[in-house]
């Protein structure tokens, strides 16, 4: 079965990701500095870009594979459909939906010319949220009953409100920059960076 393998897949899909961003930013690097007309280096960039396209398309699945198990369902119950009695429709209900959810994804990628402006928005409002804010509360909501001695108790709330506060600074200034290049981009003040190609 392939869930046996799925964590081969997902280190080689961050592995195909990871070469595949270096060499496009290495390349986009070469870019801006010098050598922007010779055929091998349009060569070498157009295969970045290739490489890179292949890595999102590796990883797709992978970034959804969460999701869908939490979104699916709520959906089978929705439409009042048994996985075990009934697999062809609900194979249909989950090709149908999960179709529609790239379809989406595609037409906004489309859709909004700036994306990366977008994607830092809410990298700045979720990553800050959930990578650094969140895990310390967590922290002081499981273990502030457990026993152990007053000062270590404090050391560690001490440095879990440390870090709260750190990432509510890291969430305002980034949510704020974010907001305020979104907002010069739409005046027209700040024009996005020539593509190289």
């Amino acid at each position: 079965m392939w869930l046996a393998h799925m964590p081969v897949l997902a280190m080689l899909g961050t592995f195909v990701a990871i070469v595949a961003c270096i060499a496009h930013s290495l390349v986009r690097y070469i870019c801006k500095t010098a050598i922007c007309d010779s055929l091998l280096f349009f060569r070498v960039f157009h295969t970045a870009k290739l490489y890179l396209s292949f890595a999102v398309f590796v990883t797709y699945a992978l970034v959804f594979y969460v999701p869908l198990d939490f979104m699916e369902p709520p959906l089978f119950r929705r439409f009042k459909i048994d996985k075990t009695k009934d697999p062809k429709k609900a194979f249909l209900l989950q090709v149908i939906f999960r179709s529609a959810i790239v379809t989406v994804t595609a037409v906004l990628a489309i859709a909004i010319p700036e994306i990366h402006l977008f994607i830092s928005l809410i990298g700045a409002f979720a990553s800050s949220v959930l990578a650094i804010i969140v895990p310390p509360i967590l922290q002081i909501m499981l273990f502030y009953n457990v026993p152990e001695p007053r000062w270590q108790k404090m050391l560690w709330i001490a440095k879990s409100v440390f870090i709260v506060c750190v990432g509510v600074l890291g969430f305002i200034t980034g949510t704020y920059t974010s907001l305020q290049n979104i907002v010069m981009f739409l005046r027209g003040e700040k024009q996005s960076p020539t593509p190289c190609y």
